[in-house]
């Protein structure tokens, strides 16, 4: 459902000139698929960030698939990218959920990069204009981040391939965690992606274009012409403070840990800072090394010392 406010003025610029009582409209969106089918839960939604275009909202569903509705025809999706095989998702467990939920090998969140040129290698044109699109990154439950390249003004199909999951540098045994509940992308050139978990850790991992002596043939890429794709590379890593620990003499190692799903925001007015909200508080976070990596990136040198690790800066504003 898509509430439209009203308009502000007046003195104060409050909706419709400060009266009590204001209308507002609502547009039921993707109600029939919901109606229909009583099990499929909304897992995340979003706004296609293109100005040029009516509005248009992203949703992501239980059922692996991602749907973009325009607010002119909110019943119809204007495009669907289905992220799993159809023949997995058919094996359902006793709770209604599929095999590959029980694993983590669920999409629950994702995050739009801003508009780039699609690389040729993986729209597969060669001698065509170039194809801008907007990177379309996928977050899974077990840590696998996936992309996409999507533009609603393009109807070829090789934009919207699943590409993945993306190589994270250094490798880590347990995928730097099972538990990935939000990921967000930095609004930079190369673009920087926040993947935090439910236990409070972020990672600020910055997105390169893959290497051709990369091992990067994935057995879940659809592809088998095994593009060459972008990899992750993690430079920090942000723990935050949840909850208040117990004494040392009363600590339970079973109760001691405490979780909680985790939102991402980006800042309008710094895009080197984001904010974290959850159910102990606010946490912002601010990149002081985005500059260094920048002025990196234009000397054209070889050697980049960004300071000592997490040399990012917090600030916690405590939940009442």
């Amino acid at each position: 459902m898509v509430l439209e406010l009203p308009k502000r003025w007046g003195k104060n610029s409050e909706f419709e000139g400060g009266k009590s009582t204001v209308n507002c409209s609502t547009t039921p969106v993707a109600e029939r698929l919901f109606t229909s089918s009583t099990s499929l839960t909304l897992k995340h939604a979003a706004w296609y960030p293109s100005e040029m275009l009516d509005p248009h909202i992203v949703l992501l569903t239980s059922d692996n698939v991602i749907r973009i509705y325009s607010l002119r025809e909110p019943q119809t999706p204007t495009k669907v990218i289905i992220l799993s095989e159809a023949e997995e998702e058919s094996l359902m467990l006793n709770k209604g959920r599929a095999y590959t939920a029980s694993l983590g090998e669920t999409a629950v969140a994702f995050d739009f990069g801003p508009l780039a040129a699609v690389p040729k290698n993986i729209f597969g044109q060669k001698g065509k204009d170039e194809v801008v699109a907007y990177p379309l990154y996928i977050l899974y439950e077990n840590g696998e981040t996936f992309l996409t390249y999507v533009s609603l003004l393009y109807s070829c199909r090789n934009i919207g391939k699943l590409l993945g999951p993306l190589p994270m540098h250094p490798a880590a045994e347990d995928n730097y965690g099972y538990d990935a509940c939000a990921i967000l992308c930095l609004p930079c050139v190369p673009n920087i992606l926040v993947i935090a978990t439910e236990s409070g850790m972020l990672y600020h991992c910055v997105v390169l274009e893959g290497e051709e002596e990369d091992d990067q043939t994935s057995e879940k890429s659809w592809d088998s012409r095994a593009d060459l794709i972008p990899s992750l590379y993690v430079f920090e890593c942000v723990e935050l403070e949840l909850a208040l620990k117990l004494a040392s003499g009363e600590e339970d190692p079973f109760d001691s840990d405490f979780s909680c799903p985790i939102k991402l925001h980006r800042d309008p007015k710094c895009p080197s800072r984001y904010h974290c909200t959850h159910e102990a508080g606010v946490h912002s976070v601010g990149l002081t090394w985005i500059h260094k990596l920048h002025k990196f990136l234009g000397s054209g040198k070889f050697v980049m010392t960004l300071g000592p690790p997490r040399s990012s800066r917090i600030i916690y504003l405590r939940g009442v």
